[in-house]
């Protein structure tokens, strides 16, 4: 039985080879797209595929956006239970308590259910990979054998470290979710400009604007370089919606200047980046400094 078992929700986007490969137990959230619901694990695994999804989404008004919702009791219970299979002592990282209620439900089903099992609500004070690049680091260390102690600490030292950076078509859809206000969204959608945003200790910032797609790239790959540079960890996620052409072009503008042999990650997030950022954004994940003036200076 290993020392920690993991625990995370769906919207920490994580692929199944990496959910599989560490033992992680995700508890799935849930996407409501009209009248249906769909349960979502992971990038790879929804009860809708990414593919449909999208297709649904093209004959969608923007009205009507889908949106996502904390998971049912009985689902953090059967997360739980899985976990407590693998070790009597639990790990379990949510998104932000500022963005979602999933880590106040969580805390009320260990009372109710666990209370006397070695269950810890960590709180990631993200979404999406800013989530998952936590888990991942947290279920490296249990792998290795490292005490719940040590990865703690190694949590809260990073925690605050993460920078989740998106470029965004629009506002829109941070707004059906309630991360932004009106006037933030009319503003950056009346110049046809992309908004620029973070997340600090667990709520949406907005760093600015960026005119065109050819100043995208070119303030995308001047971050990059920093983000190489100053990276506390070999990895560095890149990661899209719907948006191949434009991360595949920073992607290789930041590769050639990747002298450090980082692994940069490149890939198609899953619905549930979708539903928080919308359709033709591009995020830079990573764990280490950040200073706004690397991107929009």
């Amino acid at each position: 039985m290993s020392k920690v078992a993991i625990v995370t929700d769906g919207s920490s986007d994580l692929s199944d080879e990496i959910i599989k490969k560490y033992d992680i137990s995700v508890v799935p959230l849930r996407i409501i797209f009209g009248s249906e619901i769909y349960k979502l694990w992971g990038r790879d695994r929804c009860e809708i595929s990414t593919e449909d999804f999208h297709i649904k989404l093209e004959k969608t008004s923007k009205e009507d956006i889908p949106t996502s919702s904390v998971p049912s009791p009985g689902l953090f219970v059967e997360a739980f239970e899985n976990a407590l299979s693998i070790s009597d002592s639990v790990i379990a990282i949510f998104v932000g308590a500022k963005l979602s209620a999933t880590v106040e439900s969580a805390q009320k089903i260990i009372q109710n259910y666990f209370p006397d099992k070695d269950i810890t609500i960590f709180d990631s004070k993200q979404a999406m990979m800013g989530i998952g690049i936590q888990v991942l680091e947290a279920a490296r260390m249990a792998k290795e054998g490292k005490t719940k102690k040590e990865i703690l600490e190694r949590l809260t030292y990073i925690q605050p470290r993460v920078n989740n950076v998106f470029v965004l078509k629009d506002l829109n859809y941070l707004h059906k979710q309630g991360r932004i206000g009106r006037a933030k969204k009319i503003m950056a959608s009346a110049f046809n400009m992309s908004p620029v945003v973070s997340f600090e200790d667990g709520i949406v910032i907005p760093l600015g604007v960026i005119r065109g797609k050819k100043n995208v790239v070119a303030q995308m790959t001047r971050y990059g370089k920093k983000v190489l540079e100053y990276t506390e960890i070999n990895d560095v996620f890149l990661y899209h919606v719907r948006n191949q052409s434009l991360a595949q072009e920073i992607f290789d503008e930041i590769q050639k200047v990747n002298t450090q042999s980082r692994d940069i990650h490149l890939y198609e997030a899953g619905n549930i980046c979708c539903v928080i950022s919308g359709p033709k954004s591009v995020c830079l994940c990573y764990i280490g400094e950040f200073d706004k003036d690397w991107l929009m200076k």
